[in-house]
């Protein structure tokens, strides 16, 4: 079964970026972030919950702005397990499941209780994707793309998935492409957004 989720592409006005050169070959910088870049967009991205930590345009003035919310130092992310779900994938299932509780195919299942005062489910769990070091398995100057599997039972959600989150730039736009895999008979509950 192969579930295609989402495929978005967020346009930035030409009129706000001026020009920020492509590297010729991908980057990983000191801080672990990777780098990607086009005309006008530059984007750095960490493993951790598969997130977008800054991404640069210029403004009309020529200044380059990070017009992402997040922290500075990528490796805040990990060390604060109270971020605000910031720029990362969300899952395995985005939003809340009132009680932790829901039915596929006469199967309940309970998953972990970690919202609303341990009455419901947010994200995935305690352990939810954006809380997950992704495996990044392509890395080009314009492009990442990161892997994460997510194994049968895992926060109590059925079947195995296999994920894979794709960012690119191209001239002045930044595209998401998210899809989603079931490796086993069992229909898997999976809701992908990114923050």
């Amino acid at each position: 079964m192969t579930i295609l989720w989402k495929v978005a592409a967020f346009a930035l006005s030409p009129l706000l970026a001026v020009s920020v050169t492509a590297n010729n070959t991908p980057t990983v910088r000191p801080d672990g972030k990777y780098e990607i870049c086009s005309e006008g967009i530059r984007g750095y991205f960490i493993p951790y919950g598969a997130s977008i930590s800054n991404l640069f345009i210029q403004d009309i003035h020529g200044k380059e702005r990070d017009i992402v919310l997040g922290f500075d130092n990528a490796t805040t992310y990990s060390s604060s397990r109270l971020h605000p779900h910031l720029n990362g994938v969300p899952g395995r299932y985005a939003n809340r499941i009132k009680n932790g509780t829901f039915e596929i195919d006469g199967v309940t299942y309970h998953t972990d209780l970690n919202d609303n005062g341990g009455l419901d489910t947010l994200h995935g769990g305690k352990n939810g994707w954006d809380y997950r070091n992704w495996t990044v398995v392509a890395h080009t100057p314009d492009s990442i793309t990161f892997s994460l599997v997510d194994e049968d039972g895992e926060m109590g959600f059925p079947g195995q998935v296999v994920s894979y989150v794709t960012y690119t730039l191209t001239p002045y736009q930044w595209h998401i492409r998210m899809t989603a895999f079931a490796t086993t008979k069992k229909t898997p509950s999976t809701y992908l957004t990114s923050y």
